[in-house]
């Protein structure tokens, strides 16, 4: 979901450089909550043995921003650990990435300070580990979130048609479920324009991971209609693959 949900950030500070003191009305989505096949966290120190690895996600570090209200803002970055050892290069390449898509203090031109709060959750079914960016913004309602899937045998990035194929399923599989719930968010709701959104079904634009319940689950973004409020956003949320919710 790395595309979308990058574009939706930079459209959300574009709206807010034009000045905001309290929540502003904008585009949400709805976080998404990956899960280990037999338990989920996302507090330090929980662990998953998955019967190949230990695996435990913690705190790597934090980002503290405090405004003239005394109002605290908090952005946490995860830490992976396998069968005892830091996988450092996951750990500092997404501390970094965060760290620069979603800053938790930014100085607009208007002399306003917007910025976004982050945490995560972690899943871990097979040899895959799930971990799960939950962002929202500090001066709007927005809200993202977005998928990292890894190997844990090789602690590299996977491929998202590796992690479907590996989670029993076929591309056009994946593709197809996600485009069938994704009618049925825009029949429900509307103001979403339904040829736009299928449009983006595809690998560029969407993020399998692991539901709480160990099946498939997919962060995908819904794209507003032109004539709506927020014609041209994006709205990223993430399902269940199996039962349609959002999750």
């Amino acid at each position: 979901m790395k595309r979308l949900t990058i574009v939706s950030a930079v459209l959300c500070l574009s709206l807010l450089a034009s000045g905001c003191t309290t929540k502003a009305k904008t585009l949400t989505s709805e976080t998404h909550a990956p899960a280990n096949g037999t338990a989920m966290s996302e507090a330090q120190n929980s662990q998953a043995v998955n019967g190949q690895h230990d695996v435990k996600v913690e705190d790597l570090s934090k980002d503290n921003y405090t405004d003239s209200n005394n109002d605290t803002y908090t952005s946490v970055y995860p830490k992976l650990i396998v069968d005892g050892k830091e996988a450092a290069e996951i750990n500092e390449s997404l501390r970094d990435y965060i760290k620069k898509t979603y800053p938790i203090k930014v100085e607009t031109e208007y002399g306003i300070t917007e910025g976004f709060e982050t945490s995560y959750k972690w899943a871990v079914k097979g040899n895959i580990v799930s971990i799960v960016i939950h962002v929202s913004g500090i001066c709007s309602d927005y809200f993202t979130n977005e998928a990292f899937n890894y190997d844990l045998d090789t602690l590299k990035p996977l491929d998202d048609s590796e992690v479907v194929k590996r989670l029993g399923m076929t591309d056009e599989a994946f593709f197809g479920k996600t485009s069938d719930i994704l009618k049925k968010e825009c029949k429900d709701i509307g103001d979403y324009d339904l040829d736009k959104t299928l449009a983006s079904v595809n690998y560029d634009n969407i993020t399998p991971f692991i539901t709480s319940d160990g099946k498939t689950g997919v962060v995908a973004g819904i794209y507003y209609a032109a004539d709506s409020q927020f014609g041209g956003m994006v709205s990223v949320r993430g399902f269940n693959l199996e039962t349609g919710e959002r999750v």
